[in-house]
């Protein structure tokens, strides 16, 4: 029985969705070993067009696309070893995982890198990309420079990004055997912006799942704006492997509400959410947030930074500052959440006094 290609918007009998882009192509990516039912193995000669005929490898699909028309890139269940940075350049495009998965699932597609990759596993360089559905797993055995598993705008060239979107995807960064080091400070989970001139603006992070990182979890860099970080689980390493921050805030008028914040601290974290330097008006609001360790801290404020936070809740297992400004609180900054202390007997819980300087 011959194959042929089959429409993007129908459903498959062994579960693949379909896709609602009108005007637009889904390309079909396959991991080594695949073979659909009535289809030929992955390569990139086939069409890429069905999931009977896919290709064999992301960046074929994702140079595939054509901008403007809002193209898909669909990953076939399986694992995916990456051994060079994957490039989205071609607006409009969404790359995700062919089965449908809900906020904070597994994904059935695992991207790993390959353990001499010292480089962005994934880049998005183009207006209105989208990464859906999608599971990352940690492969890097060394990180030598500031490394993200996936940076929104790397370009470098005074260029910024409009509407990234990261939505659905499961990062298990303690999961892989090559894992980076615990000491190793220079990898970010996710990094929204490169610096105050190749910017991100109007980013969305919603309904990720971060586990374990060595840097932090989620960078908003200085200059992005807009950024919304909603809806997210992200918790630190495992035992003596301690992030810098969950979510480190240097952006204007970002969005930090209802995620779930684990972090260990020490003398050298910053614990759960740190707003940074160059943040401007930034709003943290009805996130649940957890700091163990010897140095606890919920959210951290440093130096000109603005913020207003309220309705968070902020848990603590050893005494420490749950709210704290580095230097006085900067105009119009303002906290109103609630927080405790774990004690032997514990405490009935307390409207959050902000600190400065620990004190």
């Amino acid at each position: 029985m011959s194959s042929r290609d089959t429409p993007y918007f129908v459903n498959f009998q062994g579960g693949f969705s379909g896709f609602n882009n009108p005007g637009g192509r889904v390309f079909w990516v396959a991991a080594s070993g695949y073979t659909a039912l009535n289809g030929i193995g992955p390569s990139d000669s086939n069409s890429g067009l069905s999931p009977q005929k896919p290709f064999s490898t992301i960046q074929k699909g994702l140079d595939s696309c054509v901008a403007g028309r809002g193209d898909i890139v669909a990953l076939l269940p399986g694992s995916y070893t990456i051994t060079a940075a994957l490039t989205m350049t071609i607006a409009d495009v969404t790359l995700c995982s062919a089965h449908p998965v809900a906020a904070h699932d597994y994904s059935p597609v695992i991207i790993t890198g390959a353990a001499t990759l010292d480089v962005n596993l994934v880049q998005m360089d183009a207006d209105n990309t989208r990464i859906i559905g999608l599971g990352f797993e940690a492969g890097f055995t060394t990180v030598t420079a500031n490394q993200e598993v996936i940076q929104v705008n790397s370009t470098n060239t005074t260029t910024d990004i409009f509407g990234a979107i990261i939505k659905n995807c499961f990062f298990d960064m303690t999961r892989a055997a090559g894992a980076a080091s615990a000491s190793d400070t220079d990898l970010d989970v996710i990094r929204v912006g490169l610096d105050s001139t190749d910017r991100a603006f109007n980013a969305l992070v919603e309904g990720c799942t971060i586990r374990g990182y060595d840097q932090d979890g989620i960078s908003i860099e200085a200059g992005s704006v807009g950024a919304v970080i909603r809806d997210n689980r992200i918790y630190d390493g495992i035992g003596s492997e301690l992030g810098l921050s969950g979510v480190n805030i240097k952006a204007t008028n970002a969005l930090v509400s209802g995620n779930r914040i684990t972090a260990g601290t020490n003398s050298t974290t910053a614990g759960p959410i740190n707003v940074n330097v160059a943040t401007a008006r930034a709003i943290i609001t009805d996130n649940h947030l957890v700091a163990w360790g010897a140095d606890t801290l919920g959210i951290v404020a440093i130096n000109t930074a603005t913020f207003h936070s309220a309705r968070n809740y902020i848990h603590a297992v050893a005494a420490g500052n749950i709210i704290d400004y580095v230097t006085s609180a900067t105009v119009p900054s303002s906290n109103i959440d609630w927080g405790n202390i774990q004690n032997v007997d514990p405490a009935l819980p307390a409207l959050v006094t902000a600190t400065v300087g620990g004190l």
